[in-house]
C-alpha cells in the first residue's frame, strides 16, 4: 500500500485523502439546482454529502449543480471493492 501524504495538514497515512464537502444533508433532497443545506446556502461546485435519502442507491458525495446533481468522481467505487493482494 501506498503512503500518502497531506502537506497542507501534515499529516501522513495510508487511506485515501478526499476533499471535503461543505454540507451533509439530515433529510431526502431532490439533487437539482442551489439550495439551503442544514442552514448552508450552497453554491454551483460546493461537495455535499447525501445520506438520507429514500432510495440509499442514490445517497454519496455530491457536486452541486444548477441542473441535476453529478456523484463526485472520487466517490463512485463501491466501498465494498477490494484491491487484490
Amino acid at each position: 500500500m501506498v503512503t500518502q501524504t497531506d502537506r497542507g495538514r501534515g499529516l501522513t497515512g495510508q487511506l485515501g485523502m478526499k476533499a471535503p464537502v461543505v454540507a451533509a444533508t439530515t433529510t431526502a433532497i431532490t439533487l437539482v439546482g442551489t439550495q439551503t443545506i442544514d442552514g448552508v446556502a450552497l453554491a454551483v461546485e460546493d461537495r455535499v454529502l447525501v445520506k438520507n435519502q429514500t432510495d440509499t442507491t442514490t445517497n454519496g458525495v455530491y457536486i452541486c449543480q444548477l441542473t441535476a446533481w453529478l456523484r463526485a468522481p472520487d466517490s463512485t467505487v463501491s466501498r465494498h471493492r477490494r484491491s487484490a493482494g
